[in-house]
Order: C-alpha cells, then structure tokens, then sequence
C-alpha cells in the first residue's frame, strides 16, 4: 500500500506475507499522516527487483524491517505486533 498526500488511519488490519521493493507492506511519504493502533505487520518482505523492473533507488530492497516505509510524513503507531519483516536495507 502506496499513500502519499494523505491521513491514514489503520486499526485492527493485517499485513502478512508480502513482497514488493520497498517495504513489504506500507508506504507512506510527502507529507502523509499515519495512525496504526493494534495492527500487526509480520513476514513482510522488500525484495530486489531485477534492474529492467524499476530505478536504480528501487532495486535495493528498502524498508522492510518493520515491513513499512515512512519518508517525510508523520506516524503514530500504537500496540502494534512488527514481527519478522525483512529487508536489504532500512
């Protein structure tokens, strides 16, 4: 999930098992504001894409760790389970 120039507001909702270049799960970036309560986020993946697929900044498996990637935005993230997300970087 890609959000950017927005609120988002997340409670008791899932992210299990995904895979994308950056960050397994979430996105958020310019200026977004976040607010996860009780969600859980576990064995996401931010994988390496071939080098035809994306940008070179893309093909490096950013974010993952927590299986979201927040640039230039806002979060709050309360009693929330983040939990084997993994990445090359971040």
């Amino acid at each position: 999930m890609h959000v950017k120039f927005s609120e988002l507001t997340m409670s008791d909702t899932k992210f299990t098992n995904n895979s994308a270049p950056i960050a397994g799960a979430l996105v958020v970036y310019e200026g977004s504001q976040l607010s996860i309560e009780q969600c859980e986020f576990l064995n996401n993946t931010a994988r390496i894409v071939k080098p035809d697929d994306m940008t070179s900044y893309y093909k490096l498996g950013i974010g993952g760790a927590a299986g979201m990637y927040i640039q230039d935005a806002s979060a709050a993230i309360v009693s929330t389970n983040i939990k084997n997300n993994r990445a090359v970087m971040d």
